[in-house]
């Protein structure tokens, strides 16, 4: 029978613990939301890095 290596154990516990989460990640609940468009309430905006000193916000309006 082989010894168990110490200092993969934490390794290998986190990898088990990982690998239990994802189950219950992948069979999370999709949610449907309604956007008021009408009346202007609602609206697509943006951020682009300029020359990596500043931002440039924009703004879809349709």
């Amino acid at each position: 029978m082989k010894a168990i290596n110490i200092k993969m154990l934490p390794i290998a516990i986190w990898c088990l613990a990982v690998a239990a989460t994802i189950p219950s990640v992948a069979t999370a609940a999709v949610e449907r939301y309604v956007i008021d468009t009408e009346g202007g309430h609602a609206f697509v905006q943006f951020r682009v890095k300029h020359l990596a000193y500043s931002w440039l916000y924009g703004r879809f309006n349709d």
